[in-house]
């Protein structure tokens, strides 16, 4: 009979239960009270799987008391442990804490390897669920190392899941997450398991979901969902199919939006009405049976006033299940009014999603062809004015040359052939942001994103600068930048360095400075700072430097020309690779231009 209860543990627990009475009378009278005890514990966990919570800590507690008198230590610590995991369900978290190290303290004195595993586990995740996540790692771990040692896949794939979900609670590493994910899926894979297959997928989905890579978050939702559908887990597939709609709807695919969402509340409406069905099954099954016993006992005693005890409890049970039935029928009403409710609110929500989608992208599109006609100004105006006015000198610089030549000495040609030097220089810098320009708009620039080493590309850009640099007396020091490895496309990473060193050179007074540094950030990516002691920029216009629409132009401090093309270039460039660019300044005190790549 015990066995049988056991084995109703996660299928039916109300038929466990009556098998554990059985049990219980048969072990009562052979006097084994060691037996009776573990009886008892197994009713506590039957109970706690009805949500009983009140009788199972009842259970666990009476089996607690039978093992100290027998001084049982290992009863004693099952006990524990049982009271520990009625504690995390209901969410007294510092009590399951104390019952679990009970547990675990003891079963380290006994020394059965799997046994302290499995309290080492419990009591991580006590201690993950109260966000000590420290403590939480290290007893994951200690547990791992048993687990490999005794070579239990399933309790390693379980561990590798948990310590994936404390990386991505944390949300600060989110990489780890997909790797301790990615672990147990191998795992559960080799297991044929399914469910710990979809489950693993969905989780490391969620990692990529918290770094914004929308598309494979999406990969990994669609192959969880399969997973899941293979396992037959409703529960599980509910929840893939509500985080696939919310997902589309970040994406703006809202007609897959709908699709999911509604998949979502189908399964979510079904769960409630098997549900519903199952317990009412159980509850007259359990009914039934306590009848049959009652009306065994009655028979046993055939006097007048138990003959009207019967009479009156059939009159109550007939009212009572009357009761029951008007109850069911009252609720099946409210149900089939409640999915009706939903379907037209699901109707009205998928109107409301496509009418603003729509709204939306009229907006979009407005957006876009402003920023279309901003474009072409610009390029325009380029076209006109930069560009023409570079070529106009250099023109007026070789006629010059042409017509006096004879005149000049070797020091004012000189003078001349410099200035027609720096003219070409600077519009070939400009035909260059306009080629890289053109391309990023038209979609057709090159993008592979290589493993590079920060110092060398910075000194090779460095060597370009570095004469205009020396020129106005400024120093250029880089700092914290050897070792540091990103992954970016190297011609895109010379062009930000040149537009943004440019860019500090030209507003730095002579004989300022400009620092370069660099810091790993926590979330995967690294931050490149240019700081310099120049003139600074203020409020306003600090807001036109990165948009194309606004007219943003202004001298340095030597009045070098330029046309705010390489800064936009730089910005587009850095977003390219996922990353994020940001300013910094005050008026007369400098300005510090940071943007940030994926660590290689």
């Amino acid at each position: 009979y015990f066995k049988l209860a056991k084995s109703y543990r996660n299928v039916n627990a109300y038929k466990g239960l009556d098998y554990i009475d059985s049990a219980l009378s048969l072990a009562s009278k052979a006097g084994n009270r060691r037996l009776k005890a573990e009886i008892t514990n197994e009713a506590g966990v039957l109970y706690r799987k009805l949500d009983i919570y009140q009788e199972a800590l009842y259970q666990h507690q009476n089996a607690l008391t039978e093992f100290e008198k027998l001084q049982d230590s290992m009863g004693i610590a099952f006990s524990y442990a049982n009271m520990g995991n009625v504690f995390l369900t209901i969410g007294q978290l510092n009590k399951a804490k104390e019952y679990n190290l009970k547990a675990l303290t003891i079963k380290k004195l006994l020394g059965d390897s799997l046994q302290i595993a499995y309290s080492l586990r419990t009591t991580a995740i006590a201690f993950q669920a109260l966000h000590i996540y420290d403590t939480a790692m290290m007893y994951f771990n200690e547990a791992l190392d048993i687990y490999l040692a005794e070579k239990d896949w399933f309790n390693i794939a379980n561990i590798y899941y948990h310590i994936g979900m404390v990386h991505l609670e944390t949300e600060k590493n989110q990489n780890l997450a997909m790797l301790y994910f990615g672990k147990a899926q191998g795992v559960y894979n080799s297991l044929k398991n399914n469910y710990g297959t979809a489950l693993s997928k969905f989780q490391a989905g969620k990692a990529y979901l918290q770094l914004n890579a929308l598309d494979s978050a999406e990969e990994l939702f669609l192959d969880a969902l399969g997973e899941a559908k293979k396992s037959k887990t409703p529960g599980l597939t509910m929840d893939i199919n509500q985080a696939l709609a919310e997902l589309y709807k970040r994406k703006e695919k809202f007609e897959e939006a709908l699709k999911y969402h509604t998949a979502f509340a189908h399964i979510r409406d079904s769960i409630y009405t098997e549900a519903f069905s199952k317990n009412f099954s159980e509850m007259m099954a359990k009914y039934k049976n306590d009848r049959q016993l009652s009306d065994i006992s009655l028979l046993r005693n055939e006097n007048l006033l138990i003959k009207k005890e019967q009479n009156l409890k059939s009159a109550y049970i007939a009212l009572l299940i009357l009761a029951i039935i008007f109850s069911l029928s009252l609720a099946l009403l409210l149900l089939w009014r409640y999915r009706d409710k939903k379907i037209k609110n699901a109707q009205l929500y998928a109107k409301n999603v496509i009418r603003k989608a729509s709204e939306k992208k009229l907006l979009e599109s407005e957006r876009k062809l402003t920023a279309a006609n901003a474009t072409k100004d610009k390029f325009f105006s380029i076209i006109s004015h930069d560009l023409k006015g570079p070529f106009g000198s250099i023109k007026g610089l070789v006629e010059l040359l042409e017509t006096s030549y004879d005149t000049f000495d070797e020091n004012e040609i000189r003078e001349v052939i410099g200035e027609i030097s720096k003219a070409t220089s600077n519009t070939y810098s400009l035909l260059e942001d306009l080629l890289a320009w053109s391309q990023a708009q038209r979609g057709t620039i090159d993008f592979n994103p290589v493993k590079t080493e920060l110092a060398p590309s910075f000194k090779t850009t460095l060597e370009l600068i570095l004469p205009y640099a020396r020129k106005k007396e400024i120093s250029i020091n880089d700092q914290q930048l050897d070792g540091i490895k990103v992954k970016a496309d190297q011609n895109m990473l010379t062009t930000i360095f040149r537009n943004l060193l440019s860019n500090a050179v030209k507003f730095t007074p002579r004989g300022g400075e400009i620092n370069l540094s660099a810091s790993m950030l926590n979330n995967g990516f690294v931050k490149i700072s240019v700081a310099d002691n120049g003139v600074g920029i203020n409020e306003n216009d600090l807001q036109k430097i990165f948009k194309m629409e606004e007219k943003y132009q202004t001298r340095g401090t030597e009045n070098e020309s330029g046309t705010g093309l390489g800064l936009i270039i730089s910005k587009e460039f850095v977003e390219k690779h996922n990353g994020k660019i940001e300013i910094k300044s005050e008026t007369g005190k400098g300005s510090t231009f940071s943007f940030t790549l994926p660590v290689a």
